[in-house]
């Protein structure tokens, strides 16, 4: 499948996600700022339309290439760090 073709084939595949989704060349990455259980709900259900339209137009994610990637805040742990090394 030539490049063109290919980009005119996944063009719709984020028209149903609420999540941001990165295209380029075959690569797709979904990402979404998860604060709530209700935004964890919300992932959820972007990712279960994403194997959706996988199924649909059978071309399939390669699972063995798939990452998560988890980005913390991590304030409230150092102001309890502060406070233990202040309170000495």
């Amino acid at each position: 499948m030539g490049p063109l073709l290919f980009i005119i084939y996944i063009n719709d595949i984020d028209d149903q996600i609420n999540s941001r989704l990165l295209k380029f060349a075959d690569d797709t990455k979904i990402y979404f700022k998860v604060n709530s259980p209700e935004n964890i709900e919300r992932l959820r259900e972007d990712l279960c339309k994403l194997v959706s339209w996988s199924k649909e137009w059978q071309m399939l994610f390669n699972v063995e290439k798939c990452k998560v990637m988890h980005l913390v805040m991590i304030i409230f742990m150092l102001v309890i760090l502060w406070m233990v090394i202040d309170y000495k």
